[in-house]
């Protein structure tokens, strides 16, 4: 029987948790053109994100805009306050912790923004909507099939997550807690799959912390890991560091 190795694993969502803004609205927001804008809004089905960005790639594509200005504009988004320095702690500390990214964007905008930062190298694991490119244009499919309606059709955040771990115990790494980083409404699915050993970083005055804290319609009952609310990843540092 293979040796287990004893680590911890922090889940960072990317939107909003990472970079300051959206991925998605800053490529859309490209369009100057209100009328096209909305146009596509149109087309919007609920629930079908994936299908919407391929209708914004799609129109990017015939008017002319260019991979490397998409790319351009993934670069120079902010990236929240603290964050880097939450990152170069856990790249001195990855025989203690692994990283991985459970994001509802996409490989190529995830992967375009870590690369600039030369953060690629830290992250074991990206889940997110796949990415191909046909001449030049982009197109995403959706990230996984499942059967959790309170989640989107393309991405159950939780199930990816449980199965991760799982796949890891199996190959010989045993996550001893969880450290999950979000923001969203769809982070609370994972976060109600942790243990009391487990770690919620839910981002201040975002939909994932309200949606902890409401008392009318779900409460910290739901989950049983320790809960902390954070401003900037200095504050998410601080509480790491005590796990060392």
């Amino acid at each position: 029987m293979n040796k287990k190795t004893s680590k911890r694993l922090v889940v960072f969502d990317f939107d909003h948790t990472f970079v300051q803004d959206n991925t998605d609205m800053v490529v859309f927001d490209m369009i100057q053109s209100s009328e096209a804008k909305q146009a596509l809004w149109n087309q919007y089905e609920k629930g079908k994100w994936t299908n919407f960005m391929n209708e914004v790639f799609d129109y990017l594509y015939n008017n002319k805009f260019t991979l490397n200005e998409m790319k351009m504009k993934l670069k120079n988004m902010k990236i929240v306050d603290g964050m880097l320095e939450l990152f170069e702690f856990l790249k001195a500390n990855s025989h203690i912790f692994d990283c991985i990214i459970v994001s509802d964007s996409n490989q190529w905008f995830i992967e375009s923004i870590l690369e600039v930062q030369g953060l690629r190298s830290i992250i074991k694991h990206i889940f997110t909507n796949k990415a191909t490119i046909q001449n030049g244009k982009l197109h995403v499919l959706n990230c996984h099939s499942h059967s959790h309606s309170a989640c989107p059709v393309n991405m159950c955040k939780g199930q990816l997550l449980m199965e991760y771990k799982d796949e890891m115990l199996k190959s010989g790494t045993n996550y001893i807690s969880v450290c999950y980083i979000g923001d969203g409404s769809n982070d609370y699915c994972p976060c109600e799959r942790l243990h009391s050993n487990d770690y919620v970083f839910a981002r201040k005055d975002y939909p994932l912390e309200k949606k902890i804290s409401s008392s009318s319609t779900l409460s910290t009952k739901n989950i049983l890991a320790k809960c902390a609310f954070w401003v900037s990843g200095v504050d998410i540092l601080h509480e790491i560091k005590h796990l060392i």
